[in-house]
C-alpha cells in the first residue's frame, strides 16, 4: 500500500470511530457472542500476531575481558575479610 492510500485509508477510518464505536455499542446489546465476534474480528487489525521465534548463535561463549580485572582485584577482597569476622 502506498503511502498516499494509506493515508487515505487513516483519513477515512478516523471518521468512522465513532460509528464503529456505535456499531460496537449495538451489537454488544443484541448479543454478546456476535460482539466478541465482531471484536475478535477487529483484534489483529490493532494487536499484531505473536510469532514464536527461536535464536541461535554460532559462536563460543567467552567470559567478558573485564571479569579477569575483577577476579585480580585484592583492595576489596581485604576490606572485605574484616567484615566477615
Amino acid at each position: 500500500m502506498s503511502s498516499e492510500a494509506r493515508a487515505l485509508f487513516v483519513s477515512i477510518m478516523n471518521g468512522e470511530v465513532k460509528h464503529i464505536e456505535d456499531a460496537l455499542d449495538a451489537l454488544r446489546t443484541e448479543s454478546s457472542e456476535k460482539y466478541l465476534k465482531a471484536l475478535g474480528g477487529l483484534m489483529p487489525y490493532f494487536m499484531p500476531k505473536q510469532q514464536e521465534l527461536q535464536v541461535s548463535m554460532d559462536v563460543e561463549p567467552t567470559t567478558p575481558t573485564w571479569f579477569d580485572e575483577v577476579l585480580e582485584r585484592t583492595d576489596q577482597k581485604e576490606s572485605n575479610l574484616g567484615k566477615e569476622e
